[in-house]
């Protein structure tokens, strides 16, 4: 009886816990730019790279979003992604000559989205 149960409930956690967290990759290309100091450069660039994880999943929600409407919804998104956030993993952060190189795992939570 107890297999029964840890079964059903290991089931049950599979069925709910992809519908409210998916991961994506994203490279991040954040060009250098005068006066702005290396942590804001990546703090700038992290914005960026949340905004294109929750922009993916917003575009698999809307398959049908126009170009001019996935831009602007884009460009809000770098200011506003936070919320849709559930986590991030920095894979490599590399300054180069042009600027800043980020790789991110992040983690959107697919609920808030759609719910939002």
């Amino acid at each position: 009886m107890h297999t029964i149960l840890r079964i059903c409930s290991f089931l049950m956690c599979l069925m709910i816990f992809p519908v409210m967290a998916a991961a994506g990759t994203v490279d991040v290309f954040r060009a250098a730019e005068e006066n702005v100091s290396p942590m804001e450069m990546r703090t700038r660039a992290m914005a960026e790279g949340f905004a294109m994880a929750v922009l993916s999943e917003a575009r698999v929600m809307l398959p049908d979003l126009d170009p001019l409407r996935t831009e602007a919804l884009k460009m809000y998104l770098v200011g506003h992604a936070k919320p849709y956030i559930q986590g991030y993993k920095l894979l490599s952060s590399k300054e180069v000559d042009e600027g800043l190189e980020m790789r991110m795992d992040v983690r959107i939570n697919k609920r808030t989205l759609r719910d939002g």
